[in-house]
């Protein structure tokens, strides 16, 4: 507890002391320039069916050359799914730190395809969790664009309703009725992108690391990942991405806090949270291209599989996922998109309307 409460408490003076600073050249060059962009939310997906909202994104400049940006949504679907989220990225001194802050309200019934590589979707389990999701972070560049980042995570979770006798009532899923779980995480990176939410060119080589040690029951557990994603704008608005994801965990981890795949960002064109699994490897492929003014299309493909250990990820069954999509900017300079994506799996398919690129 004492480990955590001091790892904390550098992570505020950190940013705190950036904030000083940042307001001491704001004083220097105080232009700042706002770009709000706030509307009514339609949604549709095979995880959620139809829904509706409020979203929106307010992006603005100071000392930095990227925009800093305050995305917000609310949504209410058909599934009795409610979400109200916020994610604050600010850039300090010509980009080179960056604070997130990230937190979300979440009331969601959803299905339950079991654990491990070989799950079915033929009869999946609905079951309603509810919980609460906090994740600051704070990188600070050592040098050039290698990085450091200091961050906390917390969240609180019960189970609000499941099927009597169900597969997920099952000693086998550890913590199916939830509970707390809060730590610090540290990282190292380097990141020469030129934008976080729609890249065309740079960079991100990352490893993570979360000591998750505060839990109000239970014990603890650590979580390694490694996340490279590359990016290549060889002509106009044409751009190459590619992304390798590698992640194991360790301790007595809840189910709902394991790697997973599927849904809109990891394994499109497989329904959300799909496979579940200690360890988790994912490769993914991405060709973006201009259409027509604000418009931009793309193609992709996705292959990954969970594992109950890191040595088993790299031999049986892989799952692949493919599709198209429609990019709309919202701000074509600072690459602020609205995306639709249209992806198939083997045995499913699915289709997602959000911010940003899936990486």
């Amino acid at each position: 507890m004492k480990k955590i409460i001091f790892v904390f408490f550098i992570i505020i003076f950190n940013v705190t002391t950036a904030f000083c600073e940042e307001k001491e050249k704001k004083e220097e060059n105080s232009t700042v320039k706002s770009s709000p962009f706030i509307y009514p939310a339609f949604m549709y997906s095979s995880d959620t069916g139809f829904g509706a909202g409020i979203a929106g994104i307010i992006s603005y400049h100071t000392s930095s050359s990227k925009a800093s940006t305050v995305q917000f949504a609310s949504i209410y679907t058909e599934k009795k799914q409610f979400t109200l989220s916020t994610h604050w990225q600010h850039l300090f001194h010509g980009d080179k730190n960056r604070l997130v802050i990230q937190s979300a309200y979440v009331r969601f019934p959803k299905d339950f395809f079991g654990l491990g590589n070989n799950t079915s979707n033929e009869n999946p389990e609905s079951f309603t969790p509810e919980f609460i999701f906090a994740r600051l972070f704070y990188e600070k560049v050592l040098i050039n664009h290698f990085k450091i980042k200091a961050q906390f995570f917390i969240r609180n979770q019960s189970l609000v309703q499941s099927k009597p006798n169900g597969i997920l009532k099952s000693p086998s899923i550890p913590w199916n009725t939830g509970r707390f779980d809060a730590g610090p995480g540290i990282g190292f990176l380097w990141d020469s992108r030129d934008n976080y939410y729609a890249t065309k060119r740079g960079t991100l080589a990352q490893f993570e690391y979360f000591g998750l040690m505060l839990q109000d029951k239970g014990g603890a557990f650590n979580t390694f990942s490694f996340d490279v994603r590359t990016f290549f704008n060889p002509y106009s608005e044409y751009v190459f991405g590619n992304m390798f994801w590698l992640v194991d965990s360790r301790g007595d981890i809840p189910f709902y806090l394991l790697s997973m795949l599927g849904g809109s960002d990891r394994l499109r064109g497989y329904e959300s949270d799909r496979f579940i699994g200690e360890s988790l490897i994912l490769f993914q492929h991405d060709i973006r291209f201009p259409i027509w003014g604000p418009f931009g299309g793309i193609v992709f493909i996705a292959s990954g599989r969970v594992a109950d250990n890191i040595n088993s990820l790299f031999s049986g069954k892989y799952h692949t996922g493919y599709g198209l999509g429609l990019r709309y900017f919202i701000n074509k300079k600072d690459n602020l998109i609205v995306r639709v994506d249209t992806a198939f799996g083997s045995d499913s398919k699915g289709t997602y309307i959000t911010f940003s690129e899936a990486f």
